[in-house]
């Protein structure tokens, strides 16, 4: 990604919109979305929560903040990919921040997320990215959405979150999405 780039989501993080151990005032009232990015190479999970009120804010400023060449999936997963596997290697808040402002912004901008937000837009939401590795060294990924409705006011605990995407996984793994596992092997192996 670009410095010119980076510096408009660097810009946007320092708005305080999201929380993991980020920013308390992203969190103004319930109910509450969460996003959360796996990367199974690493097994390594980031997590962003914000609410509803916050969310929409967000993705309204982003639509004015973000020059629109730029905010689409691509771009997104890109952002979504660097700052998550800089986090896998060392901790990083700035790295943290970006990840969840990325997941944010990609979430809407999925088909997945552009359905369930047309027929749920008052439902709070569990949004996962997996990062799949599409090569042996994994430094490149393919990203796979997946959006849950949430039942109930509970964030899931890291346990549950893992469950989460590794019901995404599974679901790929049945689907024949053997192109997602080639990196995986004992991934695989050890949920076959």
């Amino acid at each position: 990604m670009s410095k010119s780039y980076d510096q408009i989501f660097i810009e946007l993080a320092g708005k305080g919109w999201l929380m993991g151990n980020i920013n308390p005032n992203a969190i103004t009232d319930a109910p509450i979305c969460s996003f959360y990015c796996y990367l199974p190479l690493q097994d390594h999970m980031l997590v962003a929560h914000i609410s509803m009120d916050k969310f929409y804010e967000l993705i309204d400023y982003s639509t004015i903040a973000i020059p629109r060449h730029i905010k689409n999936t691509k771009t997104m997963i890109t952002g979504i990919c660097s700052h998550a596997v800089n986090t896998s290697k060392k901790y990083s808040k700035k790295d943290e921040e970006a990840t969840g402002l990325f997941m944010a912004m990609y979430m809407p901008l999925t088909s997945s997320g552009m359905r369930f937000l047309s027929h749920f837009p008052d439902v709070p939401f569990d949004f996962v990215t997996i990062l799949y590795p599409t090569n042996k060294k994994g430094t490149n990924y393919a990203g796979r959405p997946a959006v849950y409705p949430r039942t109930d006011a509970k964030l899931l605990n890291t346990k549950e979150a893992l469950e989460r995407a590794e019901g995404v996984m599974l679901h790929d793994l049945e689907a024949g999405k053997k192109e997602y596992f080639k990196y995986l092997k004992g991934w695989k192996k050890k949920h076959n």
